[in-house]
């Protein structure tokens, strides 16, 4: 039983949504500002499998994220809220194996396959402790938020094509630690597609596993990233005991591709263990003249 809904608690001024235990079956939830959704332990909530369930939600700031993408539907969604998030010791379950939503793998458009969670433009966002598993597209989308806190999650993104992590694009002030991710696609990729700078980011006792990139700051560079720390971290192909859909080695350990423009300063990763990586460092610079359609 639910103890509350996103637009009650946000009407409230709000709160917490909590999911005590069970298992709770959804589409699209529209987050409030000062509402956290609170999954506790032993409480799953579960994607609905029907796509109509997850109507459209576009972008009122377009980014090339929307225009070259399509990334419209969500099971999480908030845009321009401030004091949002999502925590607790439950598990989200995006259900998201191609039998559920299926889809070839590709660089463009992701027709009907959701994100998992996706904000836009928030500020003060906190995503803490919970267990999510596999989306059916990414996993997560933070696109030009502020004071964003991502501690101690556990990712397993391993259902799917296109089934990043993380990604966090043009944000500010950013602390993620503590964090395990195993992903199909890009385990924690920063990008720039929002045209807002990275500024002001601390990754730190994470364990960063992808059969694509661990960890990443591109392609997609249309905003600049500066002032980036990331140490003590783990990052690699997933090892024998973790599920994957292909190779156990990642394409790039630490990949940074600049090739929309942006400017890369001010970036150190200290003390990082590279295991089972085709590359462990990749540089790439260079211009593929992508621009937002208009």
């Amino acid at each position: 039983r639910a103890t509350g809904r996103p637009g009650a608690g946000a009407a409230a001024g709000g709160g917490v949504v909590r999911l005590a235990q069970g298992d709770y079956v959804s589409g699209t939830i529209d987050l409030r500002s000062g509402v956290m959704l609170e999954v506790a332990e032993g409480a799953r909530l579960l994607a609905s499998t029907d796509l109509k369930d997850y109507p459209e939600r576009r972008a009122r700031r377009p980014t090339v994220q929307d225009s070259n993408m399509g990334m419209n539907q969500s099971l999480i969604f908030a845009e321009r809220c401030t004091r949002v998030g999502v925590r607790g010791k439950g598990l989200i379950d995006g259900r998201g194996t191609p039998a559920n939503f299926p889809g070839e793998e590709t660089t463009g458009a992701t027709p009907g396959r959701p994100f998992l969670i996706r904000m836009l433009d928030c500020s003060r966002v906190v995503i803490a402790d919970v267990r999510l598993k596999d989306s059916p597209c990414w996993m997560q989308n933070y696109l030009n938020c502020e004071d964003l806190i991502v501690d101690g999650i556990h990712v397993e993104n391993q259902a799917n094509h296109n089934n990043d992590g993380i990604d966090i694009d043009g944000c500010r002030r950013v602390i993620v630690r503590n964090c395990f991710i195993s992903a199909e696609d890009d385990a924690l990729c920063f990008k720039g597609a929002s045209q807002r700078p990275i500024d002001q980011v601390l990754v730190e006792h994470c364990r960063l596993y992808s059969t694509c990139n661990a960890l990443k700051f591109g392609t997609d560079s249309q905003g600049d990233f500066r002032n980036v720390l990331v140490r003590h971290v783990e990052v690699g192909g997933p090892a024998a005991d973790m599920r994957a859909m292909k190779r156990r080695k990642a394409d790039g350990g630490i990949s940074w591709e600049s090739v929309d423009g942006a400017t890369v300063e001010r970036v150190l990763v200290h003390d990082a263990h590279i295991v089972r990586a085709e590359s462990p460092l990749f540089l790439r610079l260079g211009d593929r003249g992508r621009v937002r359609p208009e």
